[in-house]
């Protein structure tokens, strides 16, 4: 009986343990290890950003718009290469100030999706390597530019367009990773708040709806309204965020537009969506021309829409 007394009790001590390793698993797993994604994404993605790589990709292409040596060269190639060219560059710079804006709020949001957050882990490690076959190129290319002394011989052009594919399939990945960073910390950084009474986020916002469009039409064609406004807008956008978005405190025709996106009775989803916004206005009705004026003042578009 004493021995049968002492299996039991040692039985039970064993089910005892194995029940709290479950349940010490349980934690780690479903709260440590998961919460440690988050710092581990967002880690990941700030040494990418800023890594001798993404420094010498973005040295190579210049920091401003439609300037550089890369823009010379594509300028002189045929319209449609020079295109492609320039509305990468365009997505690839708008992508990079609104990743800019919100990538840190990742910290803070929490492991509020780690289906989401990892998959924006794996773009990164996708993006490294692209971003790796893109440098690469570029060494190509610039070597050949310098070999002919600049002058656009057949080999120049052709190590040119080389990099230029690589480009847009780094500039898809780098999208991917922009979108969802915005759309994941924006979510849940603004639970159960009306975003869009932040300039912040509203100008954000319609700037990466902005992105999406351009992103969608860069594997067949942009179109030069298109690219005009998505220019117009990001331009406008540089200079609210350095501004750090207080224009809304100060600036009447910004709080005119927080006032009327932040209005969850304003549906301009389709004027977001508008490859041409001038087209679209010009089918609008009268009323809804003055609040797309007003809309316009506060994304750039102003001029752009008659």
């Amino acid at each position: 009986m004493a021995n049968t007394s002492a299996g039991v009790i040692v039985a039970r001590i064993v089910v005892v343990l194995v029940i709290l390793g479950i349940i010490g698993a349980c934690i780690y797993f479903f709260l440590i290890k998961n919460d440690n994604v988050r710092g581990q994404v967002y880690e990941e993605l700030t040494i990418t950003l800023n890594s001798e790589q993404q420094k010498t990709f973005d040295q190579n292409i210049g920091s401003s718009l439609e300037s550089g040596t890369y823009y010379n060269v594509a300028k002189n190639l045929t319209a449609e290469q020079f295109s492609l060219y320039k509305s990468l560059y365009l997505g690839y710079y708008m992508d990079k100030l609104i990743l800019d804006t919100y990538d840190d709020v990742l910290v803070y949001v929490g492991n509020a999706d780690n289906g989401k957050l990892q998959d924006i882990g794996r773009n990164v490690e996708s993006y490294e390597q692209a971003l790796s076959t893109a440098v690469a190129s570029q060494e190509r290319f610039n070597a050949t530019y310098e070999a002919n002394d600049g002058a656009l011989t057949t080999a120049v052009s052709a190590d040119f367009m080389i990099f230029v594919n690589d480009f847009k399939a780094m500039q898809e990945i780098f999208h991917s990773i922009s979108n969802a960073t915005f759309e994941y910390s924006t979510t849940h950084y603004y639970k159960n708040m009306n975003p869009m009474l932040s300039q912040k986020y509203a100008q954000t916002y319609i700037v990466n709806q902005q992105s999406n469009l351009l992103s969608s039409k860069i594997s067949s064609s942009v179109s030069d309204a298109l690219y005009g406004d998505s220019r117009a807008m990001i331009v406008a956008y540089k200079d609210f965020k350095e501004n750090d978005f207080t224009d809304q405190s100060n600036d009447a025709d910004v709080s005119a537009f927080v006032i009327l996106v932040s209005n969850m009775q304003n549906d301009f989803s389709a004027f977001y969506s508008a490859e041409s916004k001038s087209a679209y206005y010009a089918t609008a009705s009268d009323a809804l021309k003055q609040q797309l004026n007003v809309l316009a003042r506060g994304v750039g578009l102003e001029g752009r829409l008659v």
